[in-house]
């Protein structure tokens, strides 16, 4: 085997272990809801990192427990989302 061949290996073998190490896969889906002030919030699939979206202006949530319309609590930690039932549900 050439060295060119086992290099190629080697790479396809690293892609797929990321790919099979991040949750839900490279095409996780992104989960987002509405809180209770109307705003959008959006919590990475691969990060965690939450982000809102008022008035078309999107920036990072902050720290703490934030009610959403349906009456559920998103709690943020040093700017990632604590997963709850509903987003893991999105990653599976």
């Amino acid at each position: 085997m050439s060295i060119i061949n086992r290099s190629a290996r080697v790479v396809m073998l690293a892609g797929s272990l990321l790919l099979a190490s991040t949750p839900g896969g490279l095409y996780a889906a992104q989960w987002s809801s509405t809180l209770e002030d109307g705003a959008t919030v959006t919590v990475d699939p691969l990060t965690n990192r939450a982000t809102v979206r008022r008035n078309g202006v999107e920036t990072q949530l902050w720290d703490g427990v934030h009610q959403l319309r349906d009456g559920s609590t998103l709690t943020i930690r040093s700017g990632t989302a604590v997963p709850t039932p509903a987003i893991l549900r999105t990653r599976q």
